[in-house]
């Protein structure tokens, strides 16, 4: 007997939802569904910040308004798309917005705002303490004429005010008193009649950036050339202005032009200024330094990548695309995720303790993200991905790693020196580095290229360093969980066309590394390529097992059989004319003694699932532990796999699919936070949560979450199975499922990140054969996951919709 049910079918904006005509029970319920863990505001140059009387954050970017909610770290847009350059709060609480398209106000704290004057474009507010108004031309003088504009109603109307200056035009404006205060290229102007007219002090350097402190300080950043800014400060109203000290010198930085300036609600005040590490470099930075009242020493509380844009505006300060947020004091600093929202996340790791850790490039440029020039910064972040800080930077973006001990390892640029036929030539290289205390402070392990983290059976740990530009390869081993560490390789002398390199390693029974050598090193009269096999306890040996099986990648099954990626290797007297050929899966049952062939096919990475039943030889599938192998495409370099059993294959740079076990086929994931950005990196956290980072949009969260229970009498279903039938003309489908007991059952429909877009059914059903049927001609073309679920078993097929 067949049951059969119909049920309509709704599109939402969001996500597609069904609409039902009978109750719903409650049931245990789990949910699959990516989320963007990184969230900020789009790729947009950020230029202010302003709180609103509610204590919610704005910010003035190139794409409009956006709203950050106090103590969600989450940037939302408000709907206002108007390129916004400065945001102003008045003592009313209305607030005001410069944009490209003139001066806006807002009455609702920001969320809704009306055009009140329409000019090119305004650069700054200043308030008097009658309550007028002046705004600034953020486009600068025309013919000597400076242009100002002016309100006497809280920013409802306004009209023209033009100042001859000379050439300079206004970088900001402020107000104290009856007293307007503008800084320009002349110097520090004041305006004792709101604006009409305006009178030179003797500050007269040019002046870029202007701001008044929490005691009524006026401090003026002066001086555009290499090596000449200064600090001014007025205590008497802006009439007599003071020399109070130069911008300090760390690390011997070449000083360019003060870019930002900012009060701080303490007395404090911060200073912005362009940076270079070196002579001659180009790559320049904002330093932040933050000096306070009453004293004459600075220190330096952040550096960002440069920005001809810079803004400050405490607790947040931001550079280009970036933002971050003061601890309160100024002297500590969290990066908001408006900052990982807006960049590559090039590595994505978890470490024991739950702890998240992305590897980000601290700017754009053509070549981006893996370019040597490219500096990265290493992310912490909370389990959940709910909070990002940075906790190092001039990192290099080949590698990070992470062992079982919570240990890091990373790598920074360098110079190596490689000899030669002409000399010594110096080539970019990398340094690798470990740190033992969650990326704060680091250790030097070597140089080289960090390739792999293997955990011995005895504890200790090996990581393989392979050498650059034919300076062999490295393999350290320490045995005290990263505390030190000792070289079971020696470096040998190089030529310039060497290439000595380990492709693969796996730790195996007794405490032993199995290493493939897969190129020769031409310094040597030796032929070392092959399998290796090396002993750790009770003494370190290593020792060739084989000379002609070169293995790309190396796998142990429970029963410690290995499984190895491999071509066999023949040798002949010219080392040129070497074959390699019989690529497939090889096996061995006596710890890599012997070896024989399983299949015969390219085979690549390989990856083994949480059950230890679905193995990869990429692109080889095998679903019962290797008795029987299938060839599925796309062939993938990495795997990644949930808690709740589903398996992704990716590669870095491209997009993944999610695997379809019973069919053995690769089905296309479908989101549109995916559908335009490329997947760099993806690691499952010590939580039920997959962790997904892309190359454009940040970090993304998949969580699988419980809802509570009210349960009716259930029963087992063991027999659980489930078959869709698409219309010819793809309008609806039948779906037919199996109980083999009467219990609480739960249909559903996913897109293909396992996110819940509908439930067809949530009640409780006979044992036996139940059909329903679903329109589909609102759902746009694409792959879609059906689920049927009961308390004991859940079974899924896949439907494409042309």
């Amino acid at each position: 007997m067949i049951t059969t049910s119909t049920f309509h079918l709704r599109l939402l904006p969001a996500l597609f939802w069904l609409a039902f005509s009978f109750p719903v029970a409650a049931i245990s319920q789990t949910q699959l569904f990516f989320e963007l863990a990184s969230d900020g505001i789009d790729r947009a140059q950020l230029y202010s910040f302003e709180e609103t009387s509610e204590g919610d954050l704005l910010a003035g970017t190139g794409n409009g308004i956006w709203r950050f909610y106090t103590g969600t770290n989450r940037w939302e847009p408000t709907g206002f798309t108007r390129e916004t350059y400065v945001i102003k709060r008045l003592a009313s609480g209305s607030l005001l917005a410069g944009t490209d398209r003139g001066i806006y106000r807002s009455t609702d704290n920001g969320k809704t705002w009306l055009q009140r004057f329409n000019i090119p474009g305004t650069g700054d507010f200043g308030v008097m303490e009658d309550g007028t108004i002046v705004a600034v031309d953020r486009t600068g003088s025309s013919g000597g004429r400076n242009f100002y504009y002016r309100s006497t109603d809280n920013g409802g109307s306004w009209e023209n005010v033009e100042v001859r200056f000379g050439t300079g035009k206004g970088t900001n404006v402020v107000g104290i008193g009856n007293y307007l205060f503008s800084g320009s290229l002349n110097g520090v102007k004041i305006s004792y009649n709101k604006g009409d007219l305006w009178e030179t002090t003797n500050l007269t350097e040019p002046v870029t950036a202007l701001v008044v402190t929490s005691n009524g300080v006026l401090v003026a950043a002066a001086g555009n050339e290499i090596g000449q800014n200064r600090i001014y400060e007025s205590s008497d109203t802006g009439r007599t202005w003071r020399f109070a000290d130069s911008l300090p010198v760390s690390i011997e930085p070449i000083r360019g032009s003060i870019t930002g300036i900012s009060a701080g609600k303490s007395g404090e005040y911060y200073v912005s200024v362009e940076e270079r590490t070196k002579e001659g470099e180009s790559e320049s930075w904002n330093g932040i330094w933050r000096r306070e009242p009453g004293k004459t020493s600075w220190g330096r509380v952040a550096l960002l990548p440069g920005s001809m844009n810079f803004r400050l505006s405490t607790p947040w300060i931001s550079s280009g695309f970036e933002a971050m947020i003061s601890n309160g004091d100024g002297k500590g600093w969290t990066k908001s995720s408006v900052g990982l929202h807006n960049f590559a996340v090039n590595h994505l790791m978890s470490a024991p303790d739950g702890t998240i850790y992305a590897l980000v490039p601290e700017r754009i440029q053509a070549n981006w993200p893996n370019s040597p020039l490219v500096k990265h910064s290493l992310f912490r972040s909370t389990s959940d991905a709910s909070a990002w800080e940075m906790v190092t930077d001039n990192l290099s973006g080949e590698a990070l790693l992470i062992d079982e001990f919570g240990n890091i390892y990373a790598q920074r640029d360098t110079v190596v020196e490689v000899p030669t036929s002409q000399g010594v030539s110096e080539v970019p290289g990398y340094v690798v580095i470990t740190s033992h205390n969650r990326g704060e402070g680091w250790e030097r392990l070597g140089t080289g290229l960090l390739r792999s983290i293997h955990l011995e059976n005895s504890g200790g740990i090996a990581v393989r360093v392979s050498k650059e530009l034919g300076l062999g390869f490295d393999i350290l081993y320490s045995s005290d969980s990263g505390r030190t560490w000792q070289n079971l390789r020696k470096p040998k002398t190089p030529w310039e066309s060497s290439t000595l390199n380990g492709t693969s390693a796996l730790p195996i029974a007794g405490g032993r590394l199995l290493l493939t050598v897969a190129q020769d090193d031409e310094s040597t009269q030796e032929d070392e390529r092959g399998l290796y096999r090396i002993t750790f306890n009770p003494a370190i040996n290593v020792e060739q097992l084989s000379d002609s099986l070169i293995a790309d990648d190396l796998l142990r099954l429970p029963n410690n059989d290995l499984l190895a990626a491999a071509r066999t290797l023949t040798k002949r007297p010219d080392p040129l004319t070497d074959l390699l050929h019989d690529p497939g899966v090889y096996r061995s049952t006596d710890g890599g003694e012997s070896w024989e062939i399983d299949y015969l096919g390219n085979a690549g990475t390989m990856f083994v699932d949480l059950e230890e039943e679905l193995i990869f030889l990429s692109p080889l599938f095998s679903k019962d532990g290797g008795e029987n192998w299938k060839n599925i495409s796309p062939t993938y370099q990495k795997f990644v796999q949930t808690n709740e059993g589903a398996v992704y294959g990716y590669n870095p740079g491209l997009n993944f699919q999610l695997l379809d076990v019973e069919n053995g086929l690769w089905r296309p994931v479908l989101t549109t936070g995916f559908s335009s950005s490329l997947i760099s990196a993806t690691s499952t956290s010590a939580t039920d949560d997959l962790f997904v980072g892309t190359s454009v949009e940040g970090i993304y969260r998949s969580t699988i979450r419980s809802s509570s229970v009210e349960q009716k009498d259930v029963g087992r279903a063991s027999a659980l199975t489930i078959r869709v039938r698409l219309a010819p003309n793809r309008e609806a489908a039948s779906v037919t499922f199996t109980t083999e007991e009467a219990g609480e059952v739960e249909l559903t429909v996913h897109d293909m990140l396992g996110r819940e877009g509908a439930t067809l059914l949530d009640e409780y059903q006979s044992a036996g054969n139940h059909q329903i049927e679903i329109p589909l001609s609102n759902l746009p073309r694409g792959n879609y996951l059906i689920s049927v679920r009961t308390i004991y078993s859940v079974t899924s097929t896949i439907i494409s919709l042309p």
